[in-house]
């Protein structure tokens, strides 16, 4: 019954927005739909995925979603986890009392005994060294994977909120405490350095805490805070730059491409941030969906290195992946956009396009959505193509079309 409901919100989002055409150089392509209300907490490698609902582990195996039980099952946590040489996926996370390890074997969670009460990051830097670090008594732990959880240091000024291990003697700890009114009093980035932990930077206080650390090269650094602004962190100068500002946000969260390629989400939408430029780019409005969140509201995102792929998981039980939008115009290519006609609009079961008299051997289109997922391609046979969009659900479309003498993007609704 939820899954109709949030299949009926989809549509009556889809007819009740306003359109706005993107220039853009990435798209959304939904690749799951679970029909799970809340999916979160990814970790991609190859086909294989692990993720998270409240109380319960997921695992996809190429070709279908399962439950995995986990022991505690009325928590869960901030998993991390890398791909091993053998492709065999190695993840840990931690709750009060207990860590966690994926048995790539039996495609289960075992959890060990720990001394550890309040875990809030998890970061596995090897498979038998594993960083923990605490909110409520503020230290970093070290687990080696099987009984053994060692403090490393600690530091009784702050709650440590996320971490991040360059190596065994340079970690990078996000550590904030609340002040008066619900201010923040304290907001800072620390190191620790092999025998302590040290204060390194600080953030601004009047955009709330910064959440989480993310690097591809191990030298660069984005870090967002809860309300709207992203830092960027370069560890070799010890320089701490706040490089966009997300006003009105609730909650800033990232994926990060290379050092050129952010991905914003939040409850404003999705946007790409080209960094050099500071330009951000909308990729996915937010809408009303099912329940308190939009159903597209994006709960986590995750970059697989070893492919460059990236992945976005919602609310709504809905995956996908951002990809280069290889139909985009872009400066210095010819707009054809008017010259082309579109047929009738709005339309039911097909619509009709006419393209400028070119050559059209190499003439191709895609269909998008309002979400800005790729629903349709084709090629031209002719100058005049009959286009059957009877499976597309009610709601407006863009179309964008690439021939040899241009770009072009036209708008139709389908009733």
């Amino acid at each position: 019954m939820k899954k109709l409901m949030i299949t009926l919100l989809l549509a009556f989002g889809l007819m009740s927005l306003s359109f706005t055409v993107f220039s853009q150089e990435f798209y959304l392509d939904k690749i799951h739909e679970t029909g799970i209300s809340v999916f979160t907490n990814i970790f991609v490698s190859g086909e294989e995925i692990l993720a998270f609902t409240t109380g319960e582990g997921l695992y996809y195996n190429g070709s279908q979603w399962g439950g995995v039980q986990i022991p505690n099952s009325n928590q869960w946590g901030q998993m991390h986890a890398f791909t091993k040489t053998g492709g065999e996926i190695f993840a840990s996370f931690s709750t009060a009392y207990k860590s966690y390890l994926w048995d790539d074997n039996d495609k289960a969670w075992d959890f060990y005994s720990s001394p550890i009460q309040s875990p809030s990051a998890t970061f596995v830097y090897s498979e038998n060294k594993i960083y923990i670090c605490t909110y409520d008594n503020s230290a970093l732990y070290l687990w080696d994977g099987s009984s053994n959880f060692t403090e490393l240091a600690i530091n009784n000024e702050v709650g440590f909120q996320h971490c991040f291990v360059i190596n065994e003697n340079n970690v990078l700890i996000l550590g904030s405490m609340g002040g008066e009114g619900n201010y923040m009093a304290i907001n800072k980035l620390f190191r620790y350095n092999g025998s302590s932990i040290q204060e390194i930077a600080s953030f601004d206080l009047d955009k709330g805490w910064a959440k989480e650390i993310h690097s591809v090269d191990l030298e660069t650094f984005f870090i967002p805070t809860d309300e709207g602004y992203l830092y960027r962190w370069n560890d070799t100068d010890s320089q701490l730059d706040k490089i966009y500002t997300l006003d009105g946000c609730g909650g800033m969260n990232i994926v990060v491409k290379d050092n050129d390629n952010v991905f914003i989400y939040s409850n404003l939408g999705i946007k790409h941030l080209k960094v050099s430029t500071g330009v951000a780019t909308d990729l996915m409005d937010s809408y009303p969906g099912y329940g308190e969140y939009p159903v597209t509201s994006v709960m986590d995102g995750f970059f697989e290195k070893e492919t460059g792929r990236l992945f976005l998981s919602c609310y709504g039980g809905i995956m996908y992946e951002i990809k280069p939008d290889s139909t985009n115009s872009v400066d210095g290519i010819n707009d054809i956009s008017s010259e082309v006609k579109l047929y009738p609009n709005p339309a039911t079961d097909n619509i009709y396009l006419q393209l400028p008299n070119s050559p059209i051997n190499s003439a191709k289109g895609a269909v998008y959505n309002v979400i800005g997922a790729q629903v349709m391609d084709f090629n031209f046979n002719s100058n005049t193509e009959n286009l059957d969009i009877s499976s597309l659900p009610t709601g407006m479309y863009m179309l964008k079309i690439q021939t040899s003498d241009g770009r072009g993007v036209k708008k139709f609704i389908k009733k």
